[in-house]
């Protein structure tokens, strides 16, 4: 058996632990060999042997491999890592203005990702656009737990312009329409104040 080998997860955070890859020279050292391969956390069988996952990065587990016909083992170690960057997903979008300050890429990783920062912004205003107000190309980073990054990617997003004809506006309360607004209709009992004592803008 080799010492130790390094072990990478794969995109689903798992990889199974091989003879192949335990043992030195399958071909000289034991021709037609049947194998099978044990993998223990402090002598105990890990649940799943062969196989590893990510509750298993940067550990080293000690490999067991078996020959099934002569019943001879060697032993060696695994250090399990996680090297895959996450993957982030940019593309171009098209979104309503009022939901552009919450607006990420979709980003995921086997092993769990982290966060998606944001590093660089580049905003330009469609004045003359009827459907548009602006062009944002947001740049974006993803890291995962292990600290692994992914390649900066690009987003380029479309800001759509806000539909008025939707607005729904308030009963116009004038003179004129012999309808104003009096003072005595307000009760400051059920209305919030400010420090002044008079109706809260917050709820006016």
């Amino acid at each position: 058996c080799n010492g130790t080998i390094q072990v990478s997860l794969d995109s689903f955070c798992v990889a199974t632990i091989t003879p192949s890859m335990m043992l030195n020279d399958t071909i000289t050292t034991c021709p037609n060999g049947q194998f099978s391969v044990r993998v223990l956390e402090y002598n105990k069988l890990i649940p799943g042997s062969p196989v590893v996952t990510g509750i298993y990065v940067g550990k080293t587990l000690t490999v067991e491999v078996t020959d099934n016909i002569s019943g001879n083992r060697c032993w060696g170690y695994a250090k399990i890592e996680d090297k895959l960057p996450p993957t982030i997903i940019c593309r171009r979008d098209t979104i309503p203005c009022f939901v552009a300050s919450q607006w990420i890429p979709e980003a995921f990783d086997g092993c769990g990702l982290d966060t998606v920062l944001l590093v660089d912004e580049i905003i330009q205003p469609l004045n003359c656009n009827p459907n548009y107000i602006k062009q944002i190309v947001r740049k974006y980073i993803a890291y995962d737990i292990h600290g692994n990054k992914s390649a900066i990617c690009a987003d380029t997003t479309l800001l759509k312009r806000f539909d008025t004809s939707k607005v729904e506006c308030p009963k116009n309360y004038t003179i004129a329409n012999n309808c104003p607004i009096s003072c005595k209709d307000i009760y400051y009992n059920r209305i919030p104040l400010d420090k002044n004592g008079h109706p809260s803008p917050s709820y006016t």
